[in-house]
């Protein structure tokens, strides 16, 4: 093996390195997006229930004023 080929070599096994890092550092930035993306999707999930929920409550309360409007007794509004 020449003194060149050895140049070759230890030039290329430091971008080999180099390049493994790039890929490592993308690596961990996707993984930290992932993490992101879950937890939004956790919230989203969540506003969703809670949206549902307050949904239901107003559909309770329009029912309550259309008898209430009607005039229905008192009673049956309770």
């Amino acid at each position: 093996m020449t003194i060149s080929d050895c140049q070759d070599a230890d030039e290329s096994e430091i971008l080999v390195q180099e390049r493994i890092a790039e890929l490592e550092k993308a690596n961990q930035a996707l993984r930290t997006e992932i993490l992101e993306c879950k937890s939004s999707e956790n919230e989203l999930i969540k506003l969703k229930d809670q949206l549902k929920a307050e949904i239901l409550d107003a559909d309770i309360l329009h029912t309550l004023n259309i008898r209430y409007i009607e005039g229905s007794d008192s009673h049956s509004l309770y």
